[in-house]
């Protein structure tokens, strides 16, 4: 299949023009799309959360010409390329391999089947947008409302779902709760707090919590579960991959878990 119909697949169902708008919502930075291009024609796709020596090496062994990622495979401007340091050697491998990268963060992130919402589907199947966007199911954070369970249950869930055991939670465990404000990725500061605050959520999960945050959240009586950033977008990388390939007309793919950062 060729590159480019590859791209606008993804692209359709994950708009940069959603990448554009969290930027502008959040003053943040991206850069999504085409990272890097050897090959027009795509046989097998490797989708994984980062781009690593680990990710190229997983590619090269499934005999995949794309690589798939959600943190872009380069963030910021890069001075220069070394085969001492582990990105240097990444890239230089994927090169030498003939393998593509290409990278879907805030778009993915915000899409109505993107990382976001999947994160929240963990929970239940009704969820209110907490900061909307333009198009349909578009947007960042979500309230899901669940049947009344305990803190502890819910963390359980989470870690069944995302085969994570790395989660804290903060809060009486037997607490009963009953809306869920999610996050994916680092959606953990006092804007999110906020936002989950006005919706009435009795707890929040997101990762990379600062302490300052985790205070304010107890102080304003919401139960806190602090997840991996990874283990927060993994799982709706692997739920974007089969929805995308069902697109792709069963293109083949495989998803990379870098279990040291599950």
């Amino acid at each position: 299949m060729e590159l480019t119909k590859v791209i606008e697949t993804i692209e359709r169902f994950a708009p940069r023009s959603l990448s554009d708008e969290f930027v502008r919502k959040t003053d943040g930075y991206d850069n999504s799309g085409l990272i890097l291009k050897n090959s027009a024609e795509v046989k097998k796709i490797l989708f994984a959360l980062d781009f690593s020596e680990k990710a190229v090496s997983a590619a090269i062994t499934a005999g995949a010409d794309l690589i798939v990622t959600h943190h872009p495979a380069i963030y910021r401007p890069i001075k220069g390329v070394s085969d001492q340091t582990p990105f240097g050697r990444a890239l230089l491998s994927a090169v030498k391999n003939g393998i593509s990268v290409y990278s879907a963060h805030l778009n993915l992130d915000a899409a109505q089947q993107g990382i976001d919402a999947a994160l929240a589907s963990i929970f239940g199947k009704k969820s209110q947008i907490l900061m909307p966007f333009e198009g349909e199911g578009a947007g960042y954070g979500r309230a899901t409302e669940i049947s009344p369970t305990s803190l502890i249950n819910l963390v359980k869930k989470y870690k069944k779902a995302t085969g994570s055991n790395r989660v804290v939670y903060y809060g009486n465990e037997n607490a009963v709760v009953s809306r869920v404000a999610s996050f994916s990725g680092g959606g953990s500061g006092y804007e999110e707090l906020s936002l989950a605050l006005a919706a009435g959520a009795d707890v929040m999960v997101s990762a990379d919590f600062a302490h300052h945050v985790i205070a304010e959240a107890v102080a304003s009586g919401i139960s806190v579960i602090a997840v991996t950033h990874y283990s927060s977008e993994i799982y709706g990388l692997n739920a974007f991959k089969n929805f995308i390939i069902n697109h792709l007309g069963g293109l083949s793919a495989e998803i990379f878990v870098d279990e040291a950062l599950l």
